[in-house]
């Protein structure tokens, strides 16, 4: 954990940003009702997610990364190092995401690959998802109740459009909900990360 710390204000550092440190929901002045099912803000070791993302077995370049609950934005930072077709971050607290904004604007990095990035202010459950393949990344953002219903539309765009959709659930408290859908199967369980992806032959045709 540490070790995290340590890289995380390394980053931060190395490339003039801020994403460090922890957050409560109860300080970001949040008048949303998802408030109530909103995990504490704290960003993604910078080792761990390029071992995640890194390990992916996909054409990054036909992928959409989204990060659900991108708080600073220090994934949406770290995913510009690989050839995504675009990156999308969603984030409902507005001091959070004028953070992430202010980070994006500010970040210089040689090793930037994708410079598509859009930083949307909205909750999770009103975003429509794109038709495309996706890369759905969560950084232990929110409970299980909300974790339920983001699973359930995540399943219905796919049954509406099927595709390749990889899921990277970093710090995951709620993977039993992966596992338990007929949606995904677990392709990783190592180390911080879990990796499922879409599993099409499993999927039962339901509303």
């Amino acid at each position: 954990m540490q070790a995290g710390l340590k890289r995380a204000e390394e980053f931060d550092k190395q490339f003039g940003v801020d994403t460090a440190g922890i957050i409560h929901p109860s300080e970001l002045n949040i008048s949303n009702a998802n408030q109530l099912h909103a995990v504490s803000y704290g960003g993604s070791d910078p080792k761990d997610f390029r071992e995640a993302i890194g390990a992916l077995d996909a054409d990054y370049s036909s992928f959409v990364f989204i990060d659900f609950g991108s708080g600073k934005g220090r994934a949406i930072l770290l995913a510009t190092e690989f050839p995504f077709r675009r990156i999308v971050g969603l984030e409902f607290s507005e001091k959070l995401h004028g953070i992430a904004e202010n980070n994006v604007t500010h970040f210089k990095s040689n090793m930037a690959k994708c410079r598509n990035v859009e930083l949307l202010c909205i909750d999770v459950m009103d975003y429509c998802l794109p038709d495309e393949p996706l890369v759905c990344y969560f950084c232990n953002p929110f409970d299980e109740t909300l974790m339920t219903k983001v699973i359930s539309n995540i399943r219905r765009s796919f049954l509406a459009k099927p595709r390749e959709i990889f899921v990277v659930y970093y710090n995951a408290k709620e993977a039993h909900l992966f596992d338990g859908s007929d949606c995904f199967q677990r392709v990783e369980a190592g180390g911080w990360a879990r990796i499922w992806r879409t599993a099409p032959g499993r999927v039962i045709a339901k509303s």
